[in-house]
């Protein structure tokens, strides 16, 4: 297996930094495919239940309900369920259309190799071209509002 380091690109120090809301928000996607990994490889492992493994995706379900945009300054609990949920939903989208030959760790794979920050249109992009399709999941209006930021009251 091939190894990839994960920093900055090269020259990055002494680079305008990028906004705050644009930081927390791909800081917000970063922990919601963690977090989606992470529920999942528990389960294949044996750690967690079926039933167990079932609760999780409905507790992050309902509480991701709230959260209107990914894209912005917050990075609170709801947002990342709502990340992961968007995640989650994205690897089976692409599972089921490649029959199991790809996955969301092709996806993160190439995300990883550019070592860069990624835009939601960057993982649209990557996820059609691992796919070979556009991926609804990632036509949320969560993912493309920019304008508008943070949990519904």
């Amino acid at each position: 297996m091939e190894r990839v380091t994960v920093g900055p690109e090269p020259g990055f120090v002494g680079a305008r930094a990028p906004s705050a809301g644009f930081a927390a928000s791909c800081l917000a996607r970063t922990e919601g495919i963690t977090a989606s990994c992470a529920i999942e490889l528990l389960h294949c492992a044996g750690v967690t239940s079926d039933a167990r493994h079932q609760r999780t995706w409905r507790f992050l379900r309902q509480r991701e309900r709230r959260v209107e945009s990914l894209v912005g300054r917050n990075r609170t609990g709801p947002c990342i369920a709502c990340a992961a949920v968007l995640f989650n939903d994205l690897d089976a989208e692409i599972r089921k259309a490649t029959d199991d030959e790809k996955s969301l760790d092709d996806v993160v794979r190439v995300l990883m190799q550019e070592q860069r920050r990624v835009s939601p249109e960057r993982l649209r992009e990557v996820a059609a071209e691992v796919a070979g399709f556009s991926p609804r999941a990632l036509d949320s209006q969560k993912i493309r509002t920019m304008g508008r930021t943070g949990v519904a009251p």
